[in-house]
């Protein structure tokens, strides 16, 4: 894609296209082979192999092919160690370990017989265990072979199915911005991480609660002053124990966290060098389809929504007639909206330069709001739920808060310490007013309700707030570029050097490089233009539907934007092809002609071709051919073209050359 490494591996990977199946192979049998699948992300393997197929780096039926023989061969070996090894194998250390598992996977297989065989294949906790236990059983071998058989031809496209879908995404993706591709990834894996994180540590706090509990107890049982709040926060008999597991950390974490941060700031007013360094980095990946992302969730965590939002939730309350619970949430409303810009006055921490939002940044409003009201709504649904969806509930409103502060970041507007110490008070606030709930004997509402009546009210507010801000939003928190003039003559004369020599896209890796400079309004230049073919090439979501047409006409395809410093084109135009389309592209550089009310656009001219990973998938793809489009267009233009210089940088698909576009009472250059 658009990644040094990836880019290698993929190149190395369609050069031993036997090594790809051979790996693929590999990972499918230490997946499926008892013991060794039990520690080997086998199924990662698979996901990526699938993202690979959708990039035309290896093909599907041979991967296909590949993972199932891998999936049959682990089966068999896992059943022939099962009828040798029996017993013995069965208590070996890593599965003594998992006694559990292994007592349902042996009750699993006596229940279902052979039907059990094939549907643990796609169940991950079974599937390296089931075939050893049905050869400790005496399942005959032909029938589990042909079990086996038929459960690895249907297991190996579930999991490279969804890698083929995320792959033909990325891919996508990488066709507008390398930017896009990571920015995506990270987005996808920091919110699996955030579910996982979630569920991993309700999961083992659960079952310690009682235990803790019983210690707590026993030690309040001695301190007459602290004793009977104590007692009545960890009162064993709840239903919620677990999720009070939670809020303990929540508050002494919390509270902790947000004192050091601010004790931090105080000594050191920030930015320390690696909060800098995030700041650069992030501004250095903003994407414009990312930008609608991130806004749409600072605008989740305005006044405009959490203040409706909140009251909205407080009205419910009152008219369930839980009183008590409603003076807590009214609590957390006040705390949300009172107490960040009383420590933003005292702390008076500037916010990062360049930033078109007034006001203080430490700690973050957005931040501590969204996570005190949020988080309190949780808290308070929580407890009337089944423990099966609290886990599911809390890692939602985790991902909605984290998200909301993420984008503070993203757009330029905050520091990670504002960040940080925003999500430490709010959720400290949050646990201590949940907990000082269940203190006062607060009747806990329906919860199933109350996470509906939330839901409502966060999609109403927040979606009629997103309608009515986002597009005023967006260029309010758009990054700012500054504006350089040229005279003329100077740009003509040598100073077209200042400008870019190259798509500035991920890390300043060179692969798209700019050979068109226009000194012309982008509508003078598609009219000029537009007696020899160049057409409009604008992009709408319903025009992506033509990839999933069989064997289309590439110049049918869509033209996807790219994104050149954080910005897509201000003028994109297509022109017929054989076996694709020309597509010239420029941007606004942010430079100026001195005396003209022109921008400097600059872009290249490139052919737009198509790749076929699957039959009935066809993605767009920007070949590397820069100089033959190039003459195209300088034919074209006729009278614009005030002259063809050359760089003294290039490499095999461009020549350094660049074009430099004008109106003809443009001054003519006083040499080359």
């Amino acid at each position: 894609m658009e990644h040094p490494a990836l880019e290698a591996l993929l190149a190395w990977i369609a050069a031993h296209p036997a090594w790809a199946g051979a790996v693929v192979f590999a990972a499918a049998f230490a997946e499926s082979l008892v013991l060794v699948g039990l520690v080997v992300p086998g199924a990662v393997f698979m996901f990526a192999a699938g993202a690979l197929v959708a990039t035309g780096t290896v093909q599907l039926a041979p991967t296909w092919a590949a993972a199932s023989a891998g999936a049959l061969a682990g089966d068999l070996v896992s059943f022939w160690l099962g009828r040798r090894h029996g017993a013995r194998l069965l208590a070996h250390r890593l599965l003594a370990r998992r006694r559990e598992l292994v007592t349902r996977a042996e009750a699993f297989v006596r229940r279902h017989g052979g039907k059990g065989v094939l549907v643990a294949r796609f169940v991950g906790p079974l599937r390296p265990v089931v075939p050893a236990l049905a050869g400790s059983l005496g399942m005959p071998w032909p029938r589990f072979a042909a079990l086996a058989a038929a459960g690895a031809v249907a297991w190996a496209p579930a999991y490279l199915l969804p890698g083929i879908a995320v792959g033909a995404s990325l891919a996508l993706a990488s066709e507008v911005a390398g930017r896009l591709v990571l920015l995506l990834a990270l987005i996808l894996g920091l919110t699996w991480g955030v579910f996982a994180a979630v569920h991993r540590l309700y999961a083992r706090l659960t079952p310690r609660a009682a235990r803790l509990a019983a210690r707590l107890i026993a030690w309040s049982g001695r301190h007459p002053l602290l004793g009977p709040p104590v007692r009545a926060l960890v009162d064993p008999e709840r239903p919620d124990l677990g999720s009070l597991a939670l809020l303990g950390p929540l508050l002494a974490g919390g509270v902790a966290g947000f004192a050091a941060l601010a004790w931090q700031v105080a000594r050191t007013p920030p930015p320390t060098p690696w909060e800098e360094a995030l700041h650069r980095t992030l501004q250095g990946l903003r994407s414009p389809l990312v930008d609608h992302v991130m806004v749409a969730l600072t605008e989740l965590g305005d006044g405009a929504v959490l203040w409706p939002f909140g009251l909205g939730v407080l009205a419910w309350l009152l008219v369930q007639r839980r009183r008590t619970v409603a003076v807590h949430w009214a609590l957390g409303l006040a705390f949300a909206f009172a107490v960040p810009p009383i420590l933003k006055a005292l702390l008076a921490v500037p916010r990062p330069p360049g930033a078109m939002v007034a006001g203080y940044a430490f700690p973050s409003g957005h931040a501590t709001a969204a996570a005190a009201i949020y988080s309190l709504a949780a808290i308070l649904a929580a407890p009337a739920l089944a423990p099966a969806w609290r886990w599911l509930l809390y890692a939602s409103t985790a991902t909605l808060v984290l998200g909301i502060a993420a984008s503070r970041l993203y757009l330029g507007v905050h520091w990670l310490g504002d960040v940080a110490a925003g999500l430490a008070l709010g959720g400290a606030w949050a646990a201590l007013v949940g907990l000082a709930c269940r203190r006062h004997g607060g009747t806990p509402p329906r919860g199933a309700h109350l996470v509906a009546v939330s839901s409502l009210l966060l999609a109403l507010f927040g979606g009629t707030h997103i309608a009515l801000r986002h597009e005023a939003d967006l260029a309010r928190y758009a990054p700012r570029v500054p504006l350089r003039t040229l005279a003329p003559a100077a740009w003509l004369d040598g100073g077209w050097r200042a400008l870019p020599a190259w798509r500035n896209d991920l890390g300043g890796r060179r692969r798209h490089p700019l050979t068109v400079q226009a000194a012309v309004a982008p509508a003078a230049l598609a009219r000029a233009l537009a007696a020899q073919g160049w057409r409009p090439a604008p992009f709408r979501a319903r025009d992506l539907l033509a990839l999933l047409v069989p064997d289309p006409d590439p110049q049918t395809l869509p033209v996807l934007p790219q994104v050149h410093d954080g910005r897509h084109e201000v003028l994109r135009l297509a022109l017929p092809a054989p076996g694709g389309r020309l597509v010239l592209r420029l941007w606004d550089a942010g430079w100026r002609l001195a005396g003209w009310d022109t921008p400097i656009l600059v872009g290249n001219v490139s052919f737009l071709g198509a790749a076929r990973p699957l039959p009935l998938l066809t993605l767009p793809r920007t070949l590397p051919r820069f100089d033959g489009p190039r003459e195209v267009l300088a034919r074209h233009a006729g009278a614009l073209v005030r002259a063809q210089v050359r760089r003294g940088e290039g490499g095999p698909e461009w020549d350094g050359g660049v074009l430099l576009l004008a109106p003809p009472d443009i001054t003519p250059p006083s040499g080359g």
